[in-house]
């Protein structure tokens, strides 16, 4: 076979995988939870391996220790907030008025979600606003 023959036989099947084109990606099944915005699957591939540890070290263990420790803190001032009144606070504000300080913020696509009848807080995801 020439090497123009085995150029042209190239062309003709890039030509063919460019018109061919990518599949979609489908949208998530409704029972599917939704990654969150800042994940990424790690340990798949044994040579991303130390970049897998940069991000994980640098990426999710900090957004997972903050919303872990101001979850805990809130809910420790929530369990005192109901020692000292006999309920639960109505709201977050109400918290903060009474502990002197501002709830702190959870990081960026997080969001807290208080139920007054049960004084339980947790962390939910946000939708993020286009910036």
């Amino acid at each position: 076979m020439k090497r123009t023959d085995k150029l042209w036989l190239a062309a003709v099947l890039l030509a063919a995988l460019a018109l061919w084109g990518c599949p979609k990606k489908e949208p998530p099944a409704e029972g599917e939870k939704q990654k969150r915005y800042y994940e990424r699957e790690v340990g798949k591939n044994p040579i991303q391996a130390p970049t897998d540890y940069l991000y994980v070290v640098t990426v999710r263990a900090p957004r997972h220790a903050k919303e872990v420790v101001f979850l805990a803190d809130l809910n420790n001032q929530i369990k005192q907030f109901w020692g000292l009144n006999s309920r639960y606070p109505e709201s977050l504000k109400e918290l903060e008025e009474w502990r002197g300080a501002p709830v702190p913020q959870l990081p960026k696509g997080l969001g807290y979600d208080y139920n007054p009848q049960t004084g339980e807080l947790k962390a939910v995801e946000v939708p993020l606003e286009d910036e």
